[in-house]
């Protein structure tokens, strides 16, 4: 969750990431009141702050090039570090300001860029819905309208997408039986499959379920 949290760079796919952990840190804990006391203790504790953390720049730098290098901090630095990165407010703010720029990212076809400004991403976006999917799943999140909207939004640009590679592939193979039988089952499709499955209640039209039995 920390390295998670942490990600230096500004595109959509990371910005996610910063909500996701921060999600579950939270949800982590508000689960036992316990778990925040032992955080709240290890927060005031006389652990030193290393040379890296404090040299923010140098910071992301090493993070960027080698992640995992500060597990080998020691079990002192890491509570500090945890308990930090646990804190309520930084949890709350940080969880607002990812949200909130997911939403300005977001085009009002319901597409994701990969980078702010740059074009549409349908891996991007299956990625970003994905990870909703999975919070919605572990009873993480709440019903929130802002959320919602965007969801909506995303889930109708991907029905999109998908049903037009099906519709291009059809094209392609111009209907025939026999080429169609074969395995056409992209990556891409595969991605969108697994992230629909987290969206039953969104009733699928009849294009996108022609094409959802095809590959399945």
């Amino acid at each position: 969750l920390p390295y998670l949290m942490e990600y230096p760079y500004e595109c959509s796919e990371q910005t996610f990431s910063r909500y996701y952990s921060n999600a579950l840190a939270q949800h982590i804990t508000q689960s036992n009141p316990r778990i925040e006391q032992v955080f709240k203790q290890w927060k005031s504790s006389d652990a030193l702050l290393s040379n890296l953390e404090k040299n923010q720049e140098l910071k992301s730098l090493i993070l960027e090039e080698t992640p995992w290098v500060r597990d080998a901090a020691s079990e002192q630095e890491q509570k500090k570090r945890i308990a930090l990165l646990f804190d309520a407010n930084l949890m709350r703010q940080s969880l607002e300001t990812s949200l909130n720029k997911l939403v300005q990212m977001q085009y009002p076809s319901g597409a994701f860029p990969w980078f702010e400004g740059g074009r549409a991403n349908r891996y991007s976006t299956q990625h970003i819905v994905t990870g909703f999917g999975h919070l919605q799943k572990l009873g993480v999140t709440t019903p929130n309208p802002a959320i919602q909207n965007m969801l909506q939004k995303a889930l109708q640009y991907l029905d999109q997408e998908f049903v037009k590679e099906y519709q291009e592939l059809k094209k392609y193979t111009k209907g025939k039986k026999a080429e169609m039988a074969k395995n056409h089952l992209s990556y891409m499709q595969i991605q969108y499959l697994y992230m629909r499955s987290f969206f039953k209640d969104a009733k699928p039209s009849r294009t996108v379920t022609e094409a959802t039995s095809y590959y399945m």
